[in-house]
């Protein structure tokens, strides 16, 4: 177990990447292939930034590295959850949150204990990666029996702003 917890990031990336390879032949939409490279960019980045700094960089005993890329995630995801026309973006969101929580309780209360910090900030990431390939799979099987389907709400829900904002903002 500690060993999973040691490679967290790496692991994460390596199914990321996955994710990436299987968004091809499902012929996947932009939101799962948004949503899949924001889950490598954050394993990668995470990966990256603790090779370079060294180790965690620390501020009242919170990862503050960590905390940045959680920070930058979250909005991602809560961008993508709003407007995608799927339910499982919501669900990565709301993990994310769970995570991004952690990092700023830590903040607060640095007296926390490690275990339950660690808990907070890495258990989420497993559960978007589960809700990432039941959204996949869910995608491809929805577009295997009904055909092709807007990847984001109505563009008329949107706003003047996103109209015309892409090819799949023309489709009806």
């Amino acid at each position: 177990m500690s060993a999973l917890l040691e490679h967290r990031d790496a692991i994460g990336m390596i199914i990321a990447a996955l994710f990436l390879l299987c968004c091809h032949p499902l012929k996947a939409a932009a939101p799962e292939w948004i949503l899949s490279g924001l889950l490598f960019c954050m394993a990668a980045s995470n990966t990256l930034f603790e090779v370079e700094i060294g180790g965690p960089l620390l501020w009242r005993k919170a990862d503050m590295g960590h905390l940045a890329v959680d920070s930058l995630a979250m909005c991602s995801l809560v961008v993508v959850a709003l407007y995608a026309n799927r339910e499982y973006p919501l669900w990565m969101a709301g993990a994310q949150l769970i995570t991004l929580t952690a990092h700023l309780f830590r903040v607060g209360m640095p007296d926390i204990s490690a275990f339950a910090y660690a808990a907070m900030a890495m258990f989420p990431s497993y559960v978007q990666l589960v809700a990432m390939a039941i959204g996949l799979t869910r995608h491809a099987m929805r577009r295997h029996h009904w055909g092709p389907y807007r990847s984001w709400r109505h563009p008329d829900d949107l706003g003047p702003f996103f109209r015309g904002a892409g090819p799949d903002a023309q489709r009806g």
